[in-house]
């Protein structure tokens, strides 16, 4: 025999079971058996417990949840404490059918103790657990549309488990979720069946979804004081006329945001069902139009820093914006000004013309660049590219004598990064791609291509260890390294390099001896770190590498342990390296802070 219940399952009549369900006959006892047995109870009991057997873990604690038995106080009234006996088995059949168990068999037995409290022991036989055999979902009008095939995989994935009230409740959320995120928003069930035959234990599900009409987008209204509607227009992903959606609708707050002018968003909805459009009003509130940093630092390769940075976020309205920016260090002081056109129809997309002054510790030589160049900034999902042509004017010196070189550069990069937390990553990665070059015929004192590669990965190792993997990899191709402008050479050793040896003085050095930095590059670095007590924690890290005028050549390598800690700003990291190459250098230490990637 099939029991059919409608709408909510764990609400069914305890007496529908088929040809299991009955009440055995120890549960039919006359009630003077009880009260006889209750009388001798003194009016105020010593204590009170209720134990269940043949159950537990998760079934046990939800069971005890439903039990009226269990916040019985230890001088309950015999009465009270009688109605309630008699409802523990009811209450525990309707528990077990929300873990597929609709045939269970129970046991009561209440004793009093020595002291005068009472104890009641429930011993439960759950009997055998019922499956899911079929499960039909159907759609009024039938769609074949793409966001109803993972909910019809999801379905069919329960066939042949055990029921679960709550993975049936989950799924008929799930169903209804969708078709109003897919703009079905007077989506209602016409028909919920759970089917049961405790004799088979066996379950099936018939439901029928009435969908109703599909909305569509009708206005499309923002509210705000600081930019040309048609600039701002360029942003929104639909239009009116669009079906309606959701994650339509989240999308589109979230690159209002992403756009950096705005401090908050008020969305309002507006349903009109007779023409069947859903108008979105959004009031807009600008963020302040200037921004002021300031920041501050240390570091083992460059000593004290400090930064500071403004910006004006809206010169006119059609968002145009202007960045000024200095860091100083002991080994850089860099100088730069952005002036910044959005082109759209991602965040991020633009225009970029930029002015930088650059002195920068090179090797043993310390250069001073001029730079003026152009920009295209795209955004695809996670990936930004940047299209650029720079005019660089650069000047260094070495014990031959200063050098002059004047380089038109075009290039090209793209920039990587995914983290579930960019200041304190557990898991994520970070990847930077360049290429560009000159060449004399183009305005430039001498021809080279480059190509750069720099990643970070990190994986955990478990809950409280990670696995940290980073790497540099760079080229050169010309004909003479030696008429390479600095800038353009490559160094290693430092922090963020080989630790254990100096900042930049892994490189090729000249007849005087002096580091000149090489045309390839190469490092990799392995690192296990793992927190010990809160928030501190300690690191083994082995560094390998070399930068010189021939690939994979000159290889230097060093080991060390380093003490981390996690702090608001990012982990503060101090290692001591030992270079395995050196052999005037037993020890390095090296320190710093901020993002990992």
């Amino acid at each position: 025999m099939w029991t059919i219940w409608l709408s909510n399952p764990v609400s069914h009549n305890p007496n529908n079971f088929g040809k299991g369900g009955y009440e055995p006959p120890f549960l039919c006892l006359p009630a003077l058996w009880l009260a006889v047995l209750l009388l001798g109870v003194v009016s105020h009991s010593h204590a009170q417990s209720v134990e269940l057997v043949g159950v537990d873990g998760a079934v046990q604690s939800s069971l005890r949840a439903g039990l009226s038995l269990v916040g019985s106080p230890a001088d309950v009234d015999p009465v009270l404490l009688q109605r309630r006996l008699r409802a523990a088995p009811k209450e525990l059949r309707h528990g077990l059918r929300a873990f597929g168990y609709y045939q269970p068999q129970v046991r009561t037995d209440l004793q009093r103790g020595p002291d005068g409290g009472w104890s009641v022991t429930l011993d439960i036989e759950v009997g055998p657990a019922t499956q899911w055999e079929d499960i039909q979902i159907q759609t009024q009008p039938e769609l074949d549309a793409a966001w109803l095939e993972p909910l019809h995989q999801r379905a069919q994935s329960l066939a042949g488990q055990q029921v679960s009230h709550q993975a049936y409740r989950s799924l008929k959320s799930a169903w209804m979720e969708a078709a109003q995120d897919a703009g079905y928003l007077d989506a209602r069930w016409q028909r919920q069946q759970l089917i049961v035959d405790p004799a088979s234990a066996l379950a099936r599900v018939d439901w029928l979804l009435e969908l109703g009409p599909r909305y569509r987008f009708g206005r499309i209204r923002i509210d705000q004081p600081i930019l040309d509607p048609e600039f701002l227009q360029q942003y929104v992903p639909v239009r009116s006329g669009d079906d309606f959606s959701t994650d339509a609708v989240l999308e589109l707050r979230l690159r209002l945001f992403d756009l950096d002018y705005f401090d908050s968003l008020d969305v309002q909805s507006t349903r009109d069902t007779e023409a069947g459009l859903v108008h979105l009003d959004i009031a807009a509130e600008p963020k302040p139009p200037q921004r002021w940093q300031l920041g501050a630092g240390f570091g083992t390769d460059t000593g004290p820093r400090v930064s500071g940075a403004v910006e004006l976020r809206y010169l006119n309205r059609d968002g145009h914006r202007v960045r000024g920016e200095a860091r100083l260090s002991e080994v850089r002081i860099d100088l730069s000004g952005q002036y910044i056109i959005p082109t759209g129809p991602e965040p991020g997309a633009n225009w970029t013309v930029r002015s930088q002054r650059r002195e920068e510790q090179l090797g043993d030589t310390r250069t001073v660049t001029l730079l003026s160049g152009l920009a295209r900034n795209r955004i695809q999902g996670p990936r930004l590219w940047q299209y650029y042509i720079n005019y660089e004017g650069e000047r260094f010196r070495f014990a031959d004598g200063l050098q002059q070189t004047d380089l038109i550069t075009p290039g090209a990069s793209l920039t990587l990064r995914q983290a579930d937390d960019l200041l304190l990553p557990r898991r994520g990665y970070s990847v930077f791609v360049d290429i560009h070059g000159a060449h004399d015929s183009l305005l430039s004192s001498t021809s080279f291509a480059q190509l750069q590669i720099r990643a970070r990965w990190i994986r955990p190792l478990d809950a409280r260890s990670r696995l940290i993997i980073r790497g540099q990899a760079g080229a050169n191709w010309l004909e003479d390294a030696n008429d390479l402008p600095a800038t353009q050479r490559f160094f290693a050793g430092g922090d963020n390099s080989i630790r254990g040896y100096d900042y930049r003085q892994i490189a090729p050095r000249n007849a005087a001896g002096e580091v000149v930095g090489g045309q390839y590059l190469q490092t990799l670095s392995l690192e296990v770190d793992r927190l010990i007590w809160g928030t501190y924690g300690l690191a083994l890290f082995v560094d390998r590498g070399s930068a010189s005028n021939a690939w994979l050549q000159d290889w230097v390598s060093s080991v060390g342990v380093g003490f981390r800690w996690r702090t608001p700003i990012g982990m503060l990291r101090a290692d001591l390296a030992h270079p395995l190459d050196d052999a005037d250098t037993q020890v390095q230490l090296h320190i710093g802070i901020g993002g990992e990637l």
